[in-house]
């Protein structure tokens, strides 16, 4: 059983919180404080924060997004200022550790046992600035994996994904320099937190419930999740090209369907040219 503080953002409903924390007690975290997430809805975006005005611009619709390290709805600012005050929370203890999770975490199957020696190599570093992520999602083209200890890895660059993660009290208090204005995600706020060490596991030891329809920190936005290589494109283009004479081959025999086929394709082309376009102002 791990003693340290265990933080829960949810705003679930008080049923699905309790079977939450019966889950996370389930995985050795017995000491847990759910802890009701900020609702960006009711935030006031004048007055209880400061944004950059581009950040501003894209809340309110009036700027499209680059991409996906970018403040971009007020779900975003809640995700933000939620794991921003459990770090304030934290410090406010005694602890040396805490762990933060959001509700949709997920636990692998053998949790404990590979959590348990990956924690006795890392527990005993508390002094420098240091943060376990026990599972992240895509990295960023310039992020790069440094192996170091027998069990874990260094992180260095942009990572994504926030919902399951271990901090010291010095970690805290880095990720709390710079946070009087805000422009970013709160997983890009904490990759360039200078002299932040990110430790995580050789293999994620959690996930995350996929829910991207439902997000509100993340927008729905389909240049932010294609990648900025023109090599992709060029093979999408190529492959767009041979299923497009392939289409009309099969169907020259029925003219109807070769028609719908044309119109269809072509549809497809302009969307793909458009999504090309705009990857090109990454």
């Amino acid at each position: 059983m791990f003693t340290f503080p265990a933080y829960v953002i949810t705003m679930k409903s008080s049923e699905e919180q309790m079977l939450i924390k019966e889950y996370i007690y389930e995985h050795g975290f017995v000491k847990i404080s759910l802890f009701q997430g900020v609702d960006g809805k009711k935030v006031d975006l004048d007055n209880d924060i400061l944004l950059t005005p581009y950040a501003r611009a894209v809340i309110d619709g009036k700027l499209k997004r680059k991409n996906s390290a970018v403040l971009c709805s007020r779900g975003a600012v809640g995700c933000f200022l939620s794991h921003q005050t459990i770090w304030k929370n934290f410090l406010s203890t005694d602890s040396q550790w805490c762990a933060i999770f959001e509700d949709d975490v997920r636990f692998n199957k053998s949790f404990q046992k590979d959590f348990v020696p990956l924690w006795n190599d890392v527990r005993t570093h508390t002094d420098d600035p240091l943060m376990l992520n026990l599972g992240f999602g895509p990295l960023s083209p310039h992020t790069t994996i440094h192996q170091e200890g027998k069990r874990y890895d260094v992180l260095q660059g942009i990572f994504w994904g926030l919902h399951s993660y271990i901090i010291n009290r010095a970690a805290a208090r880095k990720m709390l320099t710079n946070t009087d204005i805000y422009d970013v995600q709160v997983d890009t706020h904490i990759s360039l937190c200078k002299g932040l060490r990110i430790l995580c596991p050789r293999r994620n030891l959690t996930s995350q419930q996929l829910r991207y329809l439902e997000s509100s920190t993340q927008t729905k936005c389909l240049v932010c999740l294609l990648p900025a290589n023109n090599m992709f494109y060029a093979l999408s283009i190529s492959i767009f090209i041979f299923l497009f004479a392939i289409g009309i081959y099969a169907s020259s025999y029925n003219k109807d369907l070769q028609l719908t086929l044309i119109i269809g394709l072509s549809v497809l082309a302009c969307a793909q040219y458009e999504t090309y376009r705009n990857s090109k102002s990454f």
